[in-house]
């Protein structure tokens, strides 16, 4: 599945800490989402995914990570 890129993609505003190896990775993703082509947005999807488990943050705090970087809700936005 192919999103239409958008002119400008941002982090998702949270209330609560997560590690710095996961929002390190998120700005990354959000950076190469501005400023790629777009052929390997898959990958930082799913590594953030991974990483988001790994945090083990409470579930629904990961429900809604995952619902905006890995299931797509940052192209929504």
């Amino acid at each position: 599945m192919r999103y239409v890129k958008k002119d400008h993609y941002e982090k998702l505003e949270i209330d609560f800490e997560i590690p710095d190896f996961l929002s390190d990775r998120i700005d990354d993703f959000v950076e190469y989402l501005n400023t790629s082509d777009g052929l390997s947005e898959d990958c930082y999807r799913t590594e953030i995914g991974l990483m988001i488990r790994d945090a083990e943050l409470p579930p629904d705090k990961q429900k809604l990570l995952k619902d905006y970087y890995e299931w797509g809700g940052i192209y929504k936005n």
